[in-house]
């Protein structure tokens, strides 16, 4: 019986394109994921695209247009009475970070949710998020909020929409939370009305 022999030579190289196809493939997986995860966006974004250097041209006082200091936390400048825009799915918060800023800030509104507490006192706590801003970088603003949903007329209570407006802090220099905190604030529907 012939035994067939097979040649060093040729195992030798079909181990070597075997290493180099699988050397291949996983460059291209690799290249793959890299490609999927720019263009899915996968990538967290953290700052608003939105974002304008300097202040806004916006009188103080107008629709609640304040310097809010927490020297816990942050200073930022925004509107506390924000009035929505024609879609009504967005408002113009102004949301300002002053340039001596050493951390980046962010606006979340939520709905309020009131009720009697065990004292038996009108109380509340923050509903459903309903919006928000991505971190503003020191030196910049936004102009406006983008909401989850359109503001309806019934969802006013009087002329306003009541919200509590969550301030966030983002270290910029190593990217820690310098803390949050909560403000009081309303949506309107017309510009007379935030006065």
């Amino acid at each position: 019986m012939y035994k067939r022999r097979y040649s060093t030579t040729a195992l030798k190289r079909k181990m070597l394109f075997g290493g180099i196809a699988i050397l291949i493939l996983a460059a291209i997986l690799v290249g793959a994921f890299f490609l999927f995860r720019a263009v899915l966006g996968l990538e967290p974004q953290i700052y608003d695209e939105s974002a304008l250097p300097g202040a806004p041209d916006i009188k103080e006082g107008k629709n609640g247009y304040l310097l809010i200091q927490n020297p816990d936390v942050c200073t930022l400048s925004l509107c506390t009475k924000p009035v929505a825009d024609e879609s009504r799915q967005r408002v113009g918060i102004y949301l300002t970070n002053p340039a001596d800023s050493p951390s980046a800030v962010r606006v979340e509104a939520y709905l309020v949710n009131f009720f009697v507490n065990d004292e038996g006192a009108l109380d509340y706590s923050p509903g459903d998020k309903i919006g928000g801003t991505y971190f503003v970088k020191p030196g910049e603003h936004v102009v406006y909020m983008d909401l989850d949903r359109i503001i309806k007329a019934s969802d006013l209570n009087g002329d306003q929409l009541p919200v509590l407006l969550k301030i966030s802090a983002r270290n910029e220099a190593d990217g820690t939370s310098d803390g949050t905190f909560f403000i009081q604030g309303a949506f309107y529907l017309e510009e007379s009305s935030a006065n």
